[in-house]
């Protein structure tokens, strides 16, 4: 036959293959053949002598044909890679946009576990600036600014001997004496017992005296911030006491709830003091009214919402009416001191060199009170022309421990409770406490390891050197 008579397709592994059966044509200058379309019996079959083979071939990759005489022209085209076909190139490009969004999204959920939770966005009228904070070390700052920026309480003038607010006020120009070399250069910013850590971690204040108790959880995570802090020795410790009328100051010492008076008791606790958990355990949260302030609590006092009050004994005795009650007979405190509270100076944990200045200051003062270095104001450097620190300018220029604690809180205004003495030869011991060992950051901590162990066995096992041998150690 001279025309056409069949378009055999073969798919193999290897190459798709489309063959032409049909009479020997003549040989012109054509391309390659596609016969997919029927062919026009009208005219000869164009195919490239190229790709022109046997029969033979022909039968061997199309056994069912039994016509050995026609040629068979041949197209083959190589079979491409999966990815490189239409419907693989779209397989593979859906992959990677769904491999990408799950990178996107697992570094979103990463970033918000680790930090604080995302908080609605404040919409302004202008673009908000990022925080930016300066590198420099914070001695540096304080230096090149020429003022400490101290976080106290507001400034009051006090009409009773004790004034705790003017004792840390003192401490603060001990600091300005030694970075600064002059007590009068300090800036007083108000902080509150609710903000202190914010504002320390903010920049705002340079450290804060307001007076935290140290424990380690707040060394490792603080709840209110989730940051740590560093705290430096003790500079005052004061006692945890109940303060009201007798009868029901017995009843809270007791514990006792029933009865006649007890039945009635309303206890007054300062919100975020250490005084809540101590006294908590011992009675149902209806006998407890929570204050914000000392003023507070003393008006409640006085007005009868609360009979007794919690707290520590220099606030207490830092409010008028209460010190006058006191001194009059009409209150009482409790005769058992329910605990004490050792108050540091707070700062930053990220710059441990003014952690350790604050530390210095403090150890200044006693050891200017042990060595009998009094405030003496014609020694005092006014100026900090060189970059030594000398520890000693604090009692020089702002007076000893025992001096500044005379000064602000003397003990003789005090029903026998002061902690804050010399120990002369023997050691003083202070101890942090833990805080909340059952924070969410410490859950993995009690889990495994020592602090499991004492945490489990509710005590700490310390191990005392027997000197009984040499006593000159």
């Amino acid at each position: 036959s001279e025309s056409i008579n069949s378009t055999i397709v073969y798919d193999g592994s290897i190459a798709r293959v489309e063959a032409v059966v049909g009479s020997p044509p003549p040989i012109t200058n054509s391309e390659s053949t596609n016969s997919q379309q029927p062919a026009d019996s009208s005219r000869p079959l164009e195919i490239p002598e190229a790709y022109l083979v046997t029969s033979t071939m022909g039968r061997s990759m199309f056994p069912w044909m039994t016509r050995t005489s026609l040629p068979i022209a041949v197209h083959a085209e190589p079979i491409q890679p999966w990815y490189k076909q239409p419907w693989g190139k779209f397989i593979a490009g859906v992959v990677i946009l769904l491999v990408c969004a799950l990178i996107i999204f697992t570094g979103v959920y990463v970033s918000q576990k680790k930090g604080d939770p995302l908080e609605e966005a404040e919409v302004t009228s202008a673009p908000s600036f990022a925080p930016t904070f300066d590198p420099s070390p914070t001695l540096d700052i304080v230096r090149s600014r020429g003022e400490l920026w101290c976080g106290l309480d507001p400034e009051q003038n006090s009409t009773t001997p004790i004034n705790y607010i003017g004792f840390t006020t003192d401490l603060c120009r001990a600091v300005a004496s030694v970075v600064l070399g002059d007590p009068e250069k300090y800036k007083r910013i108000i902080v509150t017992r609710e903000d202190q850590f914010a504002k320390l971690i903010g920049r705002e204040v340079d450290l804060v005296l307001l007076g935290k108790v140290h424990t380690l959880e707040r060394e490792v995570n603080e709840q209110s911030t989730g940051s740590g802090f560093s705290f430096s020795a003790p500079f005052i410790i004061t006692n945890i006491v109940y303060l009201g009328e007798k009868a029901y100051v017995e009843c809270a010492e007791g514990q006792i709830r029933f009865g006649d008076i007890c039945s009635n008791l309303k206890i007054c606790v300062p919100e975020g003091s250490l005084a809540i958990e101590v006294v908590s355990p011992a009675f149902p949260s209806s006998f407890f009214e929570s204050v914000t302030s000392v003023n507070e609590l003393d008006e409640m006092l006085n007005d009868g919402t609360c009979n007794v009050v919690v707290y520590d004994i220099y606030s207490l005795m830092q409010s008028p009416s209460i010190y006058n009650a006191v001194q009059s007979g009409k209150y009482v405190f409790s005769n058992n001191t329910l605990t004490n509270e050792p108050l540091s100076i707070t700062t930053r944990n990220v710059d441990p060199q003014w952690s350790d200045i604050a530390e210095g200051v403090v150890w200044g003062i006693l050891q200017g009170w042990e060595d009998n270095v009094t405030q003496d104001l014609s020694l005092c450097p006014l100026s900090s022309s060189n970059n030594q620190l000398s520890f000693m300018n604090a009692p020089i220029c702002v007076g000893n421990y025992a001096e500044i604690h005379g000064r602000y809180l003397p003990t003789a205004f005090l029903p026998g409770r002061s902690n804050n003495t010399i120990h002369g030869s023997e050691g003083a011991i202070h101890s942090p406490r833990f805080g909340d060992l059952n924070c969410p950051s410490c859950n993995d901590a009690l889990k495994s390891g020592t602090l499991e162990e004492i945490y489990q066995r509710k005590k700490l096992n310390c191990g005392v050197v027997d000197d009984s041998e040499n006593p000159n150690l």
